[in-house]
C-alpha cells in the first residue's frame, strides 16, 4: 500500500499607485453663471501659484491564490504467483482565485464644492502647503522644448474627489476523482491483463465584476444622478440612498521616490455605499461535470505452432460525457444619461429597456445580492 498526500497553497499580490493626468493648474474656484462652483484659472492673481501636479491617483490592489490538495493511494494484492491486483485512487481539488480592486481619487473637480465654502470674495484657492521639486524641462516627441515645470512633491487639497471604484474576481475550481482497477493473471498457456477506470470531475468558473462611480451631473437640473435612484423629497435626508460629494481633504506626499503618501479626511467615507452608483455589474461563468469511463482486456495465448509462438488479442471500451450542468451570463450596464430638463434617447425608459439597464445605487445592489 502506498499513499501520497499533496498540499500547495500559494498566495501572491500587492498594491500599486499610479499617478496620471499631470498638468499645470491654478486651483482657483468660484461660482459660474449657473451658480455652480468650478475651477476658474482666469481669476488667479500674481500671488496664486500654478501647480504642476497629477490630478488622478489610481490605487490598485491585486491578490491571487493557487491551491491544490491531492491524495493518491495505491493498493496491491497478489494472492498467489499467478495473479495480482492493483487499485489506484486519485483525488484532486484545485482552486485558482484572483481579485483586482481599483480605487481612483482626483485632486480636484467641478460642481462638488458648496458655494458657502468659498471665501468672502467668492473665491477659494483649493491647494495649500505646496512643495515642489527640481526643475524639469518638458519636450515633445520631436525633442522640441515645450516648457519648464516644477513638479509638486507634496500638497493639500480641500476638494479631493473619490471618483470611481471597481472590483473584479476570477474564480476557477476543479474537483476530480479517478478510480482504476488492474488485474493480471498468468496460466499455463494464457496470460490476461485487464483494467477498468472511471473518472468524475466538477469544473466551476466565475468572472465577477462591479463598477462604481460617484454621483455627478448638474445638481440644479435633471442631470443630477441622485434623481435616478431617489425621490427629490429624500435628497439630503437620512432616507436618501445617494449622497453627493462636497469635497474631501486630500493630502499627497511624493517626497519619497519609493512610496506615494495619500491621506483622506473630513469628507466622503469610501465605505459608505450611499456615495456610490453602479455603472456595471456581471457574473459570467459555467459549471461542467465531465465523466470518463474506460475498460480494456488483453490476452496473450501461447500456441507453439511452427513459426507461430503466440496470439495476442484484446478489446477496448471508452465513454466520455461532457455535461454542462449550468451556464450563466448576467451582465448589466445601467443607463444614467439625462438631459438638463428630461430624458433623451440614451436615458433609461422602463417602458422600453429591460431592468438590467435601470440605474441602481450601491445600496440597492447590496440589498439585492447580500
Amino acid at each position: 500500500m502506498l499513499i501520497n498526500l499533496t498540499h500547495n497553497d500559494n498566495h501572491s499580490g500587492g498594491d500599486v499607485v499610479g499617478l496620471a493626468s499631470w498638468g499645470n493648474n491654478c486651483p482657483m474656484y468660484s461660482t459660474d453663471n449657473n451658480g455652480l462652483t468650478t475651477n476658474q484659472q482666469g481669476l488667479c492673481g500674481e500671488d496664486d501659484a500654478t501647480v504642476y501636479r497629477p490630478n488622478s491617483y489610481v490605487l490598485i490592489d491585486r491578490n491571487n491564490q493557487n491551491r491544490k490538495n491531492a491524495i493518491a493511494a495505491t493498493f496491491q494484492w497478489a494472492p498467489n504467483d499467478s495473479s495480482s491486483y492493483t487499485l489506484d485512487i486519485v483525488h484532486n481539488d484545485t482552486l485558482s482565485h484572483g481579485t483586482s480592486d481599483v480605487f481612483q481619487i482626483t485632486s480636484q473637480t467641478n460642481w462638488i464644492l458648496p458655494a458657502e465654502e468659498l471665501g468672502e470674495d467668492g473665491t477659494l484657492y483649493a491647494f495649500s502647503n505646496v512643495q515642489t521639486g527640481t526643475e524639469v524641462t518638458r519636450t515633445d516627441n520631436m525633442g522640441r522644448v515645450i516648457d519648464t515645470v516644477y513638479p509638486v512633491t507634496a500638497f493639500d487639497s480641500s476638494i479631493g474627489n473619490l471618483n470611481r471604484s471597481t472590483a473584479q474576481a476570477n474564480h476557477n475550481s476543479t474537483t476530480q476523482t479517478t478510480i482504476a482497477l488492474k488485474g493480471k493473471w498468468d496460466f499455463d498457456t494464457l496470460g490476461i491483463q485487464a483494467e477498468v477506470a472511471h473518472s468524475k470531475s466538477d469544473h466551476e468558473r466565475h468572472y465577477i465584476a462591479v463598477g462604481y462611480n460617484g454621483y455627478y451631473g448638474n445638481p440644479t437640473t435633471q442631470n443630477d444622478h441622485r434623481l435616478r435612484v431617489d425621490d427629490p423629497s429624500l435628497i439630503g435626508t437620512d432616507m436618501a440612498t445617494a449622497i453627493r460629494q462636497t469635497g474631501t481633504d486630500l493630502s499627497v506626499d511624493l517626497t519619497d521616490p519609493r512610496t506615494v503618501g495619500i491621506s483622506l479626511a473630513n469628507g466622503m467615507d469610501p465605505n459608505d455605499l450611499r456615495s456610490w452608483r453602479v455603472t456595471n455589474y456581471r457574473d459570467d461563468g459555467w459549471i461542467r461535470e465531465p465523466t470518463t469511463s474506460a475498460a480494456k482486456i488483453d490476452f496473450d495465448y501461447f500456441v507453439d505452432y511452427g513459426v507461430l509462438e503466440s496470439i495476442e488479442f484484446g478489446g477496448r471500451f471508452a465513454r466520455d460525457v461532457m455535461e454542462n450542468a449550468s451556464r450563466f451570463r448576467f451582465v448589466c450596464n445601467p443607463r444614467w444619461a439625462y438631459n438638463a430638463d428630461g430624458p433623451h434617447a440614451n436615458s433609461y425608459d422602463e417602458t422600453i429597456h429591460d431592468a438590467c439597464e435601470e440605474p441602481i445605487s450601491a445600496v440597492e445592489l447590496a440589498e439585492r445580492y447580500p
